[in-house]
């Protein structure tokens, strides 16, 4: 696909999950038809990237980075406990979708914020450094209608490295 094609390409992707939520088979076809590509070409683009869903959420969507600055950082413990606290596992790249329609989790292999690993999005908004204990957190504070400041949950300034534990000298 040429720049200008893959340029275009991608807003209209976001503008159509904007508007519907989620990008069906269907829009991409209509899509590839629209730039005089084939759809295979709107596809491959559009699945690259995370920030992109191709099924109905339910209520709040939370990604949960598993890159490997995340995966180091402990993000498998993350997706332990938020499977625990949706009632469902949590296991691989689709969505997992609780059964109160409340949750649409998945893996995603990297959010692009790796100085702050481990990394959970949740609607969006990136929560850096966070730990298992702060899922319960997180997730009642979405469902209450009350979602925390995004940023760093260990109070971590803009791009101020702090090891997780201390370096002897």
């Amino acid at each position: 696909m040429s720049g200008s094609l893959s340029a275009a390409l991608i807003p209209l992707l976001h503008q159509h999950q904007k508007q519907h939520g989620y990008i069906s088979k269907e829009s991409m076809k209509d899509f590839a038809a629209k730039l005089g590509v084939s759809p295979g070409q709107v596809e491959s683009t559009a699945t690259f990237y995370s920030m992109f869903r191709f099924e109905p959420e339910n209520r709040h969507s939370v990604d949960i980075c598993t890159g490997i600055s995340c995966m180091l950082r402990g993000s498998d413990d993350l997706l332990a406990q938020t499977s625990k606290l949706i009632g469902e596992p949590v296991n691989g790249f689709k969505a997992t979708h609780s059964t109160d329609g409340e949750w649409s989790v998945r893996e995603v292999e990297c959010l692009g914020a790796c100085s702050c690993a481990p990394v959970v999005a949740v609607d969006g908004e990136y929560y850096e450094d966070a730990v298992p204990a702060d899922m319960k957190k997180l997730l009642q504070s979405y469902k209450k209608g009350r979602p925390p400041v995004p940023g760093s949950l260990r109070k971590r300034e803009i791009g101020e490295m702090k090891p997780r534990t201390a370096l002897k000298k």
